[in-house]
């Protein structure tokens, strides 16, 4: 059946062929080409009746001019993942509105970056404890006249507290280690809650020794940290990339959030998934041999009755 051969390799080679120009005319995601620094601004303690200046950088990466706008949105949280919520305006986030930029839209050429300066001003019946806002830098892809909708959306996350009547107020609620861990890197997980009015850093470091004691891991040259808003509770997740596949292994975990520091360790079995069918297997079989023997057994005794 050779003619039947060639049809099938011309049928598939067309398919390849069509899937290849339909993925290279997909439109890119625009978003890698526009870039922000720095990713967040820790402006500290802010005073009413004063303002308070900074600067954001936007590039523009890619080979493309575009046009962009700047504006602030209010900055919270909405589960204990912190996903980010960008709409929900609330006490702390009044801030939003205490912002004035340097430029508000502009236009970046390929290769091109731009300084954009901004002033905060707290008004006297600022409320005291945290406010927090992002910096927008909306892009749209400029053709000649013809404006595209936005093509990407990237943010500067900015925290702050006002001074006055501030309560720092923190708690460890838990912490986590799996004791089995099957086919997966072995990682534990805390949550914590921030029951004050400012936002707090939680730090995590985790350590993975051998049975003898030997350190493998330990991410105390580079400690997470995680800034936790008020009136929220954020479960973190720390993780040995480089764990192995099989083996048993003390872990530890430590967290520590205003002042208070809380330790967790276990020792935890690494697997791969068919060993415990393996196991389950003989097992099994040993199940099976003891009720086989005993049946064998009590035949011969009634034979012999």
């Amino acid at each position: 059946m050779p003619g039947g051969n060639i049809k099938h390799k011309l049928f598939f080679g067309l398919i390849f062929l069509f899937s290849f120009f339909l993925c290279a005319n997909i439109p890119q995601n625009t978003s890698a080409l526009m870039q922000v620094s720095p990713l967040s601004v820790q402006l500290g303690e802010l005073e009413p009746e004063k303002s308070y200046e900074g600067k954001i950088q936007v590039s523009n990466t890619g080979d493309e001019s575009f046009e962009y706008e700047v504006y602030a949105t209010p900055y919270s949280v909405t589960n204990e993942e912190y996903e980010p919520s960008f709409n929900n305006d609330t006490t702390a986030t009044q801030i939003k509105d205490w912002f004035e930029f340097s430029d508000f839209e502009g236009t970046l050429g390929p290769k091109e970056s731009k300084e954009i300066s901004y002033k905060v001003t707290v008004p006297a019946d600022a409320p005291a404890g945290g406010q927090y806002a992002a910096v927008m830098v909306e892009s749209k892809k400029n053709r000649g006249k013809e404006i595209v909708e936005a093509t990407a959306r990237v943010a500067v996350l900015l925290y702050s507290h006002v001074n006055g009547e501030t309560n720092k107020c923190g708690t460890i609620e838990d912490i986590n280690i799996n004791t089995f861990v099957v086919d997966s890197k072995i990682s534990a997980t805390s949550l914590v809650e921030n029951c004050g009015n400012v936002d707090l850093e939680a730090v995590y470091k985790m350590q993975v020794s051998d049975l003898f004691g030997n350190i493998l891991f330990e991410n105390q040259s580079e400690l997470e940290s995680k800034t936790l808003l008020p009136d929220s509770r954020r479960r973190n997740t720390v993780v040995w990339d480089g764990s192995p596949s099989v083996g048993i292994f003390n872990v530890e975990l430590s967290v520590e959030l205003n002042g208070e520091s809380k330790t967790v360790k276990k020792i935890v079995i690494v697997t791969p998934l068919w060993v415990i069918f393996v196991v389950l297997g003989v097992v099994g079989l040993d199940v099976f041999w003891l009720v086989f023997s005993s049946k064998r057994k009590n035949a011969k005794k009634t034979l012999q009755v």
